[in-house]
């Protein structure tokens, strides 16, 4: 079954697949920095919530494998803020 962000149900200790891809050809990434800095906020926002397995950015795309190690109330409120 197929779940929307607002379906999906987030469980401390579960392990999730999260990927993201750009409309069309539209890149997310637009250069080294882009990635660089991707890094570094993942880095900065996930090891309060969860722990970072594997990630794979693309100009297009991107996926990471994590597991969820805060409550989930606490999870989306962390990564919401930019």
């Amino acid at each position: 079954m197929a779940y929307t962000t607002s379906m999906m149900p987030i469980e401390q200790g579960c392990i999730y697949h999260i990927y993201n891809h750009a409309a069309g050809t539209e890149r997310i990434l637009q250069n080294d920095y882009a990635c660089r800095r991707m890094l570094a906020d993942i880095g900065k926002r996930m090891p309060a919530v969860a722990e970072v397995y594997a990630y794979c950015l693309m100009p297009n795309h991107m996926h990471l494998m994590l597991k969820v190690m805060a409550e989930p109330p606490i999870f989306p409120k962390l990564w919401a803020m930019h």
